[in-house]
């Protein structure tokens, strides 16, 4: 199956043909009109002509679409076929104590939906990283990485559905400065120029 890039290149190529058989369509019908007398008349079919064509490429031009359609169905039927069930967040990152904007949290939840019907549990693979409690809710402990994984059980007992989630768990800077050597250079002045 084509790319979506390879497909926009194939249709730049199409219409890169389109033109050049145009042009000798429209070249061969000069030539033939100048050799008579009647070139006004030459003329007005030519662009009769002309119409006609445009009628064609549009239809092919409709057709070339539609074929691109038509082969990127099957890639978004397959994403929508492995979306189905339970889902569950693919990365959350953390920081040991938050950090200073507040826009990544020490604790947050690995958020799960579409899990009516299931009962979920969840693990962390390494709790000296990340902890995970019962709803979700996870936990920065250390710095590292871990997986949560989510195991979801059909209330019946007879589906069982496993998602998982990276977890990065980093510190941010105590503090900021400079070491020696750049401090020297700073007090000593700073040339500019």
């Amino acid at each position: 199956m084509l790319s979506y890039f390879d497909k926009i290149k194939f249709v730049k190529y199409c219409k890169f043909l389109s033109g050049i058989v145009l042009l000798i369509f429209f070249t061969t019908l000069l030539n033939k009109s100048q050799g008579s007398g009647r070139q006004s008349a030459k003329l007005i079919q030519i662009f009769k002509e002309e119409e006609k064509m445009k009628s064609i490429f549009k239809k092919i031009a409709f057709v070339l679409a539609l074929a691109m359609v038509v082969t990127m169905m099957p890639a978004k039927a397959a994403a929508a076929a492995e979306s189905d069930g339970p889902q569950m967040y693919k990365t959350l990152k953390l920081y040991v104590g938050g950090d200073v904007t507040g826009n990544y949290p020490e604790q947050r939840y690995a958020k799960v939906w579409e899990k009516d019907g299931y009962e979920v549990e969840f693990e962390s693979s390494d709790e000296s990283v990340a902890t995970v409690y019962s709803k979700g809710y996870v936990t920065a402990v250390n710095v590292g990485s871990a997986t949560v994984t989510a195991t979801f059980t059909s209330e019946d007992g007879s589906e069982e559905v496993v998602r998982t989630c990276a977890i990065t768990v980093k510190r941010n800077a105590e503090r900021v400065g400079l070491n020696g050597e750049s401090a020297k250079k700073v007090a000593g002045g700073i040339a500019v120029g």
